[in-house]
């Protein structure tokens, strides 16, 4: 279980490539901001791609980098890379 903002999800499954909050699948990478769960806009990292693979994140998403706490969750394998500045957070 996860609290967000006083709500608890239930998460049942965390494997390869997905991830069941209260009963929905999901497959893509989300972000959980305020008790709704939407799926990331990779769109401002993207040309970052070649570089590494995949898409990291950047300090370009619209993430609510300002919160208190950032949980990651990597569904993926190698390790999901970051870009500066964001490792110095």
């Amino acid at each position: 279980m996860i609290l967000i903002q006083g709500a608890i999800m239930k998460v049942k499954e965390l494997s390869f490539g997905t991830i069941n909050i209260d009963g929905k699948d999901y497959f893509k990478d989300i972000v959980i901001h305020k008790g709704k769960i939407e799926i990331r806009k990779k769109k401002e990292s993207k040309h970052f791609r070649d570089r590494f693979g995949h898409t990291p994140l950047s300090i370009s998403e619209n993430i609510p980098w300002d919160c208190k706490k950032l949980i990651i969750i990597n569904l993926l394998r190698p390790p999901l890379h970051h870009l500066k500045p964001f490792s110095g957070m």
